[in-house]
């Protein structure tokens, strides 16, 4: 869907972008017909537990990652890709070519919505806090 000749061509893209992309349309195509997009927007919102309470917790967290979980809660780690456009570092080109590019790059884009240059994936990790969900199984149903 995303790979394809045309305006929505992402084939320079990892497969983590197209499912991005398609969890995008599928979050617009919910707004359009009236529905709840909360899932979409913030899917830690969408537990057992106060979302507020959550929403504090994280920010708490976030500014300081040693901060003391409660009980209820565990700490996870949450991987969030970012894309930058550049001239990649084997091309060993001169500062100006390069600064030359991003901006031709950047008024492409701007004008067009296209970048001619590369697209470079980089990770960020980040700490969260989430509700545990504690299922007891019995196998004795008399006890």
């Amino acid at each position: 869907m995303y790979s394809k000749p045309g305006p929505n061509d992402h084939s320079a893209f990892p497969a983590l972008k197209h499912l991005e992309l398609m969890i995008e349309k599928m979050k617009k195509e919910a707004s359009l017909k009236g529905q709840n997009t909360i899932i979409y927007d913030d899917p830690d919102a969408i537990s057992i537990s106060d979302s507020d309470l959550l929403i504090a917790l994280n920010k708490k967290l976030e500014k300081d990652p040693e901060y003391p979980v409660p009980e209820g809660f565990t700490k996870w780690k949450e991987k969030t890709i970012n894309y930058s456009y550049g001239v990649p570092e084997y091309m060993n080109i001169s500062e100006a070519h390069n600064l030359a590019f991003d901006i031709l790059d950047e008024i492409l884009f701007k004008k067009f919505n296209f970048h001619f240059l590369e697209p470079i994936c980089s990770f960020e990790e980040k700490t969260k806090i989430r509700p545990v969900i504690y299922k007891k199984f019995d196998d004795d149903p008399n006890s």
